[in-house]
């Protein structure tokens, strides 16, 4: 994880409300298998380029700490916000 604080205790909170990535498996949305997650991921990577998809340890600071209405939610892939009008419409999200 990305070291934010220099004071031990606020790097420590830090971690533990957004640190969700656990070693395993990857969360895969519900309704894909491995590979169609991997067609949709290869789609927008596509549309707004490799470096502004992000999956699997690239979503490690990129948690909800404060999730609304799913209790373990956990992203699959993350967009980068300033790239998400480049996305066609029609692209389901």
């Amino acid at each position: 994880m990305v070291q934010w604080y220099t004071v031990p205790e606020l790097q420590s909170h830090h971690e533990q409300a957004f640190g969700s990535r656990k070693p395993g498996p990857r969360t895969l949305p519900p309704g894909h298998d491995e590979a169609s997650f991997q067609r949709a991921v290869d789609e927008f990577k596509a549309i707004v380029g490799d470096e502004n998809v992000i999956i699997d340890e690239g979503l490690v600071n990129l948690r909800d700490p404060y999730p609304l209405f799913e209790e373990g939610f956990e992203a699959s892939a993350g967009l980068w916000y300033a790239m998400l009008n480049s996305i066609p419409e029609g692209i389901d999200c």
